[in-house]
């Protein structure tokens, strides 16, 4: 991961004027007081503010930036796996090849289970391909969460999720052949050794129609069961079932993490702004605005993941493809 880390920090940004910070803020700081030691009235605040907006358009943390990289949603290289981000995506290359190797490692499960066709059509596939996802800045929650208190929130679609991993017979796809989950490495006293890859201390095969007979939210468990959520993701995430309408109410009236989606005003209150944020400020003014990025942003009604349904280029390039094989036939 930390290899991932460097990879995604790599990015050129041009700041107008002499000086070009480098897209590192760590590096930036070393490059700005190179600068002030020639120049007592370099202002590296107004500079850091430029670099900001060139690759970060948060509304505020975690809203509109992706998890992965920090940065927002943006044209990847090549990507294969999760191949329907090509055009715009919340990962780089590396963390989608990760998402290929954790995936065959969990259905390593023998040539009777080998699964056939494309793989990814399987709903975890989907699932793992969430890190990729350009949306998923808008269904993520900055809400602790879970036993052991994950710092974000993912808000997945109750009727996806049912219809993927099935209720009746309780997940059904997964029970004739089990998965493979990566063991959590432990010390001598069985205490959690933390920054582990997966797989590295073993793994474990588990049945979830059997593991997840009892619990009274088994979908809610299943996703947040250790080392099977998406890579990278699940690190500091809890994965919330929720329905796929709206909130009503003023946002005081709601829960913490509420399962309905809150709107574009009540993100904005709940922010502690104006609710008329959410619809006088749009992306355009608050990247336009050098002088005050903090006093003009942009809100968004909240999403929940559903598989990340073909995007919309994905789908004008597949009908393209079908009026052009009419057309030579």
């Amino acid at each position: 991961m930390r290899v991932l880390l460097a990879v995604v920090a790599v990015c050129a940004v041009t700041v107008q004027g002499a000086f070009t910070p480098s897209a590192t803020f760590s590096q930036f700081d070393q490059e700005c007081l190179a600068e002030r030691n020639t120049n007592a009235n370099f202002d590296c605040e107004a500079n850091i503010n430029l670099l900001k907006k060139d690759v970060l358009i948060e509304a505020y943390e975690g809203q509109k930036n992706c998890q992965v990289t920090g940065f927002a949603p943006s044209k990847p290289r090549s990507l294969s796996f999760c191949h329907k981000f090509n055009d715009n995506a919340c990962c780089p290359p590396t963390l989608d090849m990760e998402n290929n190797e954790m995936f065959d490692s969990m259905f390593d499960l023998g040539l009777s289970c080998r699964l056939r066709g494309d793989v990814r059509e399987n709903p975890i596939a989907k699932l793992y391909c969430m890190n990729c996802d350009p949306q998923q800045p808008r269904y993520t929650r900055d809400v602790n969460r879970g036993a052991d208190g994950k710092p974000k929130t993912v808000l997945v679609c109750k009727d996806w999720a049912e219809s993927e991993f099935v209720l009746d017979p309780l997940f059904e796809p997964f029970n004739r052949c089990g998965l493979m989950v990566s063991a959590t490495c432990q010390d001598a006293t069985e205490t959690d050794i933390p920054g582990r890859d997966r797989y590295l201390c073993g793994d474990d095969l588990i049945i979830p129609g059997q593991q997840y007979l009892e619990s009274d939210n088994p979908l809610e468990d299943f996703l947040n069961e250790p080392n099977l959520g998406p890579p990278f993701l699940d690190e500091d995430t809890y994965f919330q079932i929720v329905t796929n309408t709206p909130c009503t109410g003023s946002h005081t009236n709601l829960s913490l993490s509420p399962d309905c989606l809150l709107s574009a005003e009540q993100v904005a209150e709940r922010s502690g702004r104006s609710a008329t944020f959410a619809t006088d400020c749009d992306s355009n003014t608050y990247l336009a605005d050098a002088n005050n990025a903090q006093d003009c942003v942009a809100y968004e009604q909240e999403l929940c993941f559903n598989g990340a349904a073909t995007t919309a280029a994905s789908l004008v390039a597949v009908l393209l493809s079908i009026a052009l094989t009419l057309v030579l036939l």
